[in-house]
């Protein structure tokens, strides 16, 4: 068990890192087709209302294998704030995978709205997908 001054210092690193991350991925929502959530109808580059966003769905599945080969319990898809720390270090070592990319909170939540529709029996097979468009 940590204490609350190592939890503070936790939680500046792994902002510290976070910033690292969005910046090196270029630092605002990456929406295909451009994105027009920000102020002014920009894209938006607040830090706050980016996501770190996995391109192919499996950041879940990626959380659960870090927390089972550090020892650290997680909860369905939910790690401890230290080993959040540890997976944003992970995320910043492998960004030249070409798995991570971001998005606005917007367009993430619109993203995983597509991914339900598109898998509810009665739009599979429809190519494309009406949810998509």
């Amino acid at each position: 068990m940590i204490g609350p001054v190592e939890k503070a210092w936790v939680r500046v690193k792994k902002k510290s890192v976070r910033l690292q991350i969005i910046e090196a991925l270029g630092g605002k929502c990456m929406w295909p087709g451009g994105c027009t959530m920000g102020e002014n109808c920009g894209s938006v580059t607040d830090p706050d209302m980016l996501h770190v966003e996995h391109i192919y769905n499996d950041g879940a599945r990626e959380r659960q294998a870090m927390g089972r080969t550090s020892g650290a319990p997680t909860y369905v898809g939910v790690i401890s704030i230290v080993n959040q720390q540890v997976y944003y270090g992970y995320i910043l070592e492998h960004l030249d995978s070409g798995r991570y990319q971001i998005l606005c909170a917007n367009h993430n939540a619109k993203k995983q709205a597509i991914e339900r529709c598109c898998k509810r029996k009665e739009n599979r097979g429809i190519v494309p997908c009406p949810c998509a468009a």
